[in-house]
């Protein structure tokens, strides 16, 4: 049956809806059941576990100040350094055939996606079956819509808190299955948006309405609203993104408790998104299996500027280890190696050190020396999504900025709650609230401006490298200058810089995707 919907959607696609329809003759290979679309479903909406992987990561990662380059040891990893170099200079040509290659993924890989949607949405009336899995299955395709499309503006469009999001370019809607000899124009930002937001609320009720209880790899309408408080926060509508953060942690609130993890393991296959305790996976989907360390140093790693936003819990003693093969130094750049919770500080321990990084190495003269390169948060079965702890930094956000508005002190109580909340579970035991902690005393946590600078550390803590959440964050935080150093050996280094307001916040429209439709105004 797999076979013959994907030759269904070969022919609906490049044939034409209507001359298709009218074949009676085709009839073998039409979906017929709700059964049918579902399978459809799950093989046209959903990403393969490999362009999941690419899509939920990777790409942006280069393009933020948590990464920098720390060159190569040996000529072998040339082609690896040189590789990165088009997307870590921010260059307009990093997709395309005279920079970093041909690589139309992000642009194309959702439309591909979208065109799924599309045919679920409108296809299920076509066919028999149950009613309430017909309406549960449209509310999963609107749901997904609505989630490829906010990502794609948010990769291809300036930030909707700049400028006039109005008359800022997005990128083309394209919302049913009907094939045109036509070219589309891109839409508008504000456009892109309120489509978006017209999808997550039909598909949330659609699912609401029509329960089918399934496990996190299919979008629910706890995915939906999830992603309806991001959307709403990168809107600046506050009260909108604190409505749908408080029905999602009123329904679950549960999140994962580091310390029941198991992080002495070297490398550690426990974290966030295991299977086995999916207590805050809202929504995710497996990749390959990344857990890995690496033999050489990466070209490109961890920056300074995260490691110390990240490891502020650290002691500044140097330890080191009596093993036959295991020596580090826990001060940055070189600590890594078999952890053990009296490795972190005994009264602010945060364990996210310990199970969000992991290390490459070089061994010389019967010892191996860690650096701290990667972020794997999911070692065993790497899942990606989106999890409740996102949803409380969503809320302690739009907490935040509503004492920034009001004043009211209940705010600010609330947002130190959240951000406690969470912490709490990241942290060794006892945990002592940020308020109170010798780590943060120079924060004055009455400030607004402070509160939010504070957040903004733990929020760049708890995502990093997950979702874009990075790049989408500095997009909106007023796109900061940023510079980066590239060199291949030391002396030889490049400057690179990422103005403050840069057009270059936008990824640029793959060359290969512009000549199939000159209708597409670039980035430039």
């Amino acid at each position: 049956m797999k076979t013959n919907i994907w030759i269904f959607l070969c022919v609906l696609f490049f044939c034409g809806c209507s001359d298709f329809l009218e074949e009676s003759s085709q009839d073998e290979i039409r979906p017929a059941t709700v059964d049918d679309m579902e399978q459809l479903l799950i093989g046209e909406v959903y990403m393969t576990d490999e362009d999941h992987e690419k899509f939920s990561e990777g790409y942006t990662r280069l393009l933020t100040d948590d990464i920098q380059c720390y060159g190569i040891s040996d000529e072998q990893y040339r082609s690896q350094l040189e590789g990165g170099r088009y997307a870590f200079s921010w260059a307009r040509e990093m997709f395309d055939e005279r920079g970093g290659g041909i690589d139309e993924f992000l642009w194309a890989q959702p439309y591909e996606r979208i065109k799924g949607c599309n045919v679920v949405i409108e296809y299920l009336d076509k066919v028999t079956g149950d009613d309430k899995k017909r309406e549960n299955l449209r509310g999963e395709a609107y749901v997904m819509r609505g989630y490829y499309y906010f990502m794609l503006v948010n990769f291809f469009g300036m930030p909707y808190n700049y400028g006039d999001p109005v008359k800022n370019p997005g990128v083309p809607l394209k919302l049913d299955m009907g094939v045109r000899d036509e070219y589309l124009s891109r839409n508008s930002v504000a456009e892109v948006y309120a489509s978006v937001e017209k999808d997550l609320l039909k598909g949330i009720s659609l699912l609401e309405a029509n329960p089918i209880e399934r496990n996190f790899n299919r979008a629910g309408y706890c995915m939906g609203k999830a992603v309806l408080s991001r959307m709403y926060l990168y809107m600046e509508d506050w009260d909108n993104a604190l409505k749908y953060a408080d029905e999602i942690i009123q329904e679950r609130p549960a999140l994962r408790n580091l310390l029941q993890c198991d992080l002495h393991a070297f490398p550690v296959y426990d974290g966030v998104y295991q299977r086995t305790s999916p207590e805050e996976i809202i929504w995710a989907r497996p990749t390959p299996n990344s857990n890995q360390t690496w033999s050489y140093r990466t070209p490109y790693g961890l920056s300074e500027g995260f490691l110390d936003c990240m490891t502020k819990e650290f002691t500044t003693e140097s330890l080191k280890v009596d093993s036959t093969y295991v020596y580090f130094v826990p001060d940055w750049p070189s600590f890594g190696g078999y952890w053990d919770y009296k490795y972190v500080n005994k009264d602010q321990g945060d364990l996210r050190q310990l199970a969000f990084l992991k290390s490459s190495y070089i061994y010389e003269d019967g010892v191996y020396t860690m650096f701290l390169d990667v972020i794997e948060k999911d070692g065993l079965e790497a899942n990606r999504g989106i999890r409740t702890a996102e949803v409380y930094l969503n809320r302690a956000e739009a907490y935040i900025h509503k004492y920034m508005e009001t004043g009211q002190d209940d705010f600010r109580r609330k947002a130190l709650e959240d951000l406690n909340y969470l912490r709490r579970h990241r942290f060794t035991s006892p945990y002592v609230p940020v308020e109170e902690s010798e780590t943060y005393k120079h924060f004055d946590f009455t400030s607004a401006d402070d509160l939010f600078d504070f957040y903004k550390e733990e929020r760049r803590r708890e995502l990093c490298e997950e979702g874009h959440h990075r790049w989408f964050d500095l997009r909106r935080y007023g796109m900061p200058r940023i510079e980066h150093v590239y060199f291949a050996r030391p002396g030889e280094t490049q400057r690179f810089v990422l103005e403050e307001k840069s057009s270059w916040y936008c990824l640029p429209i793959p060359e290969i995707i512009r000549e199939a439709n000159p209708k597409l105004e670039p980035n430039l």
